[in-house]
């Protein structure tokens, strides 16, 4: 399946609290309160009060942005019907994790043992 299923419901992301960010090779792992936690395996774009940064550099490094987000609160989740998850934070940070690729994952939402992952 392409995109974000239409009945999701991402509500359960309000008020959770970003802990950790864990970057590999490949991904980037965000680890919330709630048990909550999204694997991107694609682009994905910050704002931390400049100009929206799309992160199209390798990993490692495109992660850097993502460390403003460290302790802020999630206040907003939406998905958009191209499978964009749009998640807006207590700092007014903002991460856009695009579904960029049918063929393969490009992020993976786990939340107390159960999974939805994006491809």
């Amino acid at each position: 399946m392409y995109g974000l299923p239409e009945n999701i419901d991402l509500k359960f992301f309000e008020q959770q609290e970003l802990l950790q960010i864990c970057v590999g090779k490949n991904e980037v792992i965000l680890n919330f309160t709630g048990h909550i936690s999204v694997t991107i395996q694609s682009r994905f774009a910050c704002s931390n009060s400049k100009p929206l940064s799309i992160a199209n550099d390798e990993l490692p490094l495109a992660a850097y942005p993502l460390l403003y987000f460290i302790g802020a609160l999630v206040v907003k989740a939406e998905g958009d019907t191209d499978g964009t998850l749009r998640l807006t934070f207590s700092n007014t940070e903002l991460l856009l994790v695009h579904d960029d690729d049918p063929n393969y994952e490009s992020y993976v939402i786990t939340r107390n043992g159960q999974t939805v992952i994006i491809v």
